[in-house]
């Protein structure tokens, strides 16, 4: 390390070199799910969604946000007061959602995850398209909106659930609640506080 450099405190340091492995991971191909697993059977039942397409597209979101902010800091050696923290919250809730997605015991609440997630995406996408004036490529947005519909009914799901509100929030609760045990409850904390940075909210300054 240069001398004129200070050193990096260790828990940073940690993180650091897990965020290394995981960028080699998301860098490789992407890996194939294990045949006969619950994961490649839950593929299976959705297949032109996939329920590990979902987390591992998470998954590499959650790795590129962090690795930008190691750049930004690190290599560039760049201070901003504000951006890094729009880089973390992405971060968190792409974490957080994968983890969403993946925990559950239950075949069938994997898939309703997973059909929620798709149906928040037809509708962002298609809120995006009217307020842009473009054409959307491929089927229209009511027939993508009845296939999920349909894959909710198949699978014993209220297609009407499937259109619930989302919330990220909601999601890093659970993840606080359920996957870490009540053990550590940063998740949220750690979003809300990033997302006030991002939005240029006063309190989040007051608050750090």
């Amino acid at each position: 390390m240069p001398k004129d450099q200070p050193p990096v405190p260790p828990h940073a340091a940690r993180a650091l070199r897990r965020l290394k492995q995981w960028q080699k991971a998301t860098s490789e191909p992407r890996p194939v799910v294990e045949a006969g697993s619950s994961l490649s059977a839950d593929d299976a039942e959705v297949p032109t969604l996939r329920v590990s397409s979902a987390a591992y597209q998470c998954f590499t979101h959650a790795v590129d946000h962090p690795r930008a902010v190691q750049v930004l800091l690190f290599e560039a050696k760049v201070i901003h007061s504000y951006a890094p923290y729009s880089l973390l919250r992405a971060a968190v809730q792409a974490a957080g959602e994968a983890l969403w997605l993946l925990d559950p015991s239950s075949r069938q609440e994997r898939i309703r995850r997973c059909l929620k997630r798709a149906y928040e995406n037809v509708s962002k996408g298609k809120e995006f398209m009217d307020l842009s004036g473009l054409q959307p490529s491929g089927r229209p947005h009511h027939e993508r909106v009845q296939e999920l519909r349909d894959l909710a009914t198949q699978h014993g799901l209220d297609p009407n659930g499937v259109r619930g509100r989302w919330s990220t929030q909601a999601q890093l609760k659970y993840v606080e609640e359920v996957v870490l045990d009540g053990k550590v409850a940063l998740a949220q904390n750690l979003w809300q506080i990033c997302s006030g940075f991002a939005h240029g909210r006063e309190w989040a300054t007051l608050a750090s």
